[in-house]
């Protein structure tokens, strides 16, 4: 285990609700003495570990962390559809790997902001699809005791295209490929990234141009 000073304040407990941004803590979740598996996450007031929940406090300087089992957790129900097998949060709990089954998830009460996520799904021809995306602006779901709450990933994936008029009857045309949420999204046919899409155009009189592959990235 071993306590990071992010924010450079010279103290080793700052979490979330400090204005400079939380710490961080590596917890070493090798299965072995020999296997070393470094996990960094944000500093907060639990964290979970191989499927367990533990409260930490943590001493200014750093000089000693104090875990306990976490009691008295409330927990909300997070609904998703079917496809999507991996769901990462962060929020005032801490940060979250999720693995819903048929599309529900399990966590501890509290406000939670989507990082990223995966999605898979098989075509008619057994193909299987996967879909993974993140958010470039902030997006954020309330996990209540009683009401579950619901997110809308994965599908319908959208193509968004914009163009810039660089002067010298040069256009540059950028692609968007997007999710229902307006995430970026990558598109996985199998094991490799489905084939880029191509872009036609054509003059103003109906006639054939160009065309051109609009490449990833």
């Amino acid at each position: 285990m071993t306590l990071i000073d992010c924010n450079a304040n010279g103290v080793f407990n700052d979490t979330f609700e400090c204005p400079e941004g939380p710490d961080m803590i590596a917890i070493d979740e090798g299965s072995s003495r020999s296997e070393s598996d470094m996990n960094e996450r944000p500093l907060s007031r639990y964290i979970e570990v191989g499927g367990g929940w533990y409260e930490l406090e943590v001493a200014p300087d750093g000089a000693w962390v104090k875990v306990k089992k976490a009691e008295g957790l409330q927990w909300g129900t997070i609904q998703v559809p079917v496809g999507v097998t991996e769901l990462k949060l962060i929020g005032e709990n801490g940060k979250l790997n999720l693995r819903p089954q048929d599309g529900i998830g399990q966590l501890p009460v509290g406000m939670y902001e989507i990082m990223e996520y995966r999605y898979s799904k098989k075509d008619s021809a057994g193909v299987n699809w996967r879909v993974e995306g993140w958010f470039r602006e902030s997006v954020f779901v309330r996990v209540q005791k009683e009401v579950s709450a619901s997110l809308r990933l994965g599908e319908p994936i959208t193509l968004a295209l914009s163009h810039e008029a660089l002067g010298a009857g040069r256009v540059r045309f950028e692609l968007d490929v997007q999710g229902p949420l307006g995430e970026r999204v990558i598109v996985y046919r199998g094991k490799q990234q489905s084939v880029p899409p191509r872009l036609a155009i054509f003059s103003a009189d109906g006639g054939f141009a160009v065309t051109n592959t609009l490449e990833y990235g």
